[in-house]
């Protein structure tokens, strides 16, 4: 047993990982930096799910 906790897929999920990868794939092509790559990540998220 690994102690992975389940988590719940909603409606914005494929929206989240969207975000995340594109944050991620910006920092691995030099055009973002990985130290503001979350900050990044986030307001993704909040642009994609519209907060």
């Amino acid at each position: 047993m690994l102690g992975l906790e389940p988590f719940l897929v909603g409606p914005g999920n494929s929206a989240i990982g969207q975000a995340f990868l594109n944050a991620i794939t910006n920092v691995e092509q030099g055009k973002g930096v990985s130290a503001k790559a979350r900050d990044a990540a986030l307001a993704g998220i909040k642009t994609a799910i519209g907060k």
